[in-house]
């Protein structure tokens, strides 16, 4: 690129997201556990003096920013990689917790009032959609979430959905735009008139 050779690397890291050249966020679920098992012997230890209320305040100051930086783009990665994801944060909450690891984490999440992995990414993937369809993103993401009216798709009575491409590649079917959760997006702003 311009007279210059572009070394080819596996992954890069591109503001703090780690980009790999399967498009599957494995390096930068890697790296989320990296930043977090240097927390674990720190978590034993605290587990020892703190109570409810203090188990949230830890998590949320230390796992809940790991978790959700870049969430947007990296949350819609491959099944396995939200599993590892999952067991990360349960793990944590089930240090400081001083429950078991054999106790149910479903439980846990319910008793402590805390999302799951896979519900705080759709959480931040909704108020992505929802900035997107009202316009309070920058004008670079004017087209990134279209309905299928904007689209040209033949009018029916889900009209006013969100336009979920489909891709034949399965690393672009990882994508933000083609996301399940998108995809189970859509047909909430139709049901909520958001996208209208």
């Amino acid at each position: 690129m311009n007279g210059s050779n572009i070394e080819h690397v596996t992954s890069a890291k591109y503001h703090g997201i780690h980009l790999d050249e399967k498009l599957n966020w494995t390096e930068h679920v890697k790296q989320i556990e990296s930043k977090l098992v240097k927390l674990t012997s720190v978590f034993y230890y605290v587990s020892n003096f703190i109570d409810e209320k203090n188990i949230k305040e830890i998590y949320y100051a230390y796992v809940y920013p790991h978790i959700t930086y870049g969430i947007e783009v990296y949350g819609s990665c491959p099944q396995y990689n939200r599993n590892r994801v999952q067991n990360i944060q349960s793990k944590f909450l089930k240090i400081l917790s001083k429950k078991k690891r054999s106790a149910s984490s479903t439980a846990l999440h319910i008793d402590l009032g805390v999302l799951k992995f896979y519900q705080i990414s759709d959480l931040y993937l909704s108020i992505l959609v929802f900035k997107q369809q009202t316009k309070l993103l920058p004008p670079v993401f004017d087209n990134y979430f279209r309905t299928k009216q904007q689209k040209g798709v033949k009018e029916t009575r889900h009209f006013q959905e969100l336009y979920i491409p489909f891709y034949v590649d399965t690393r672009l079917q990882n994508t933000v735009s083609s996301s399940k959760a998108v995809e189970h997006l859509a047909k909430q702003c139709f049901k909520f008139n958001i996208c209208q």
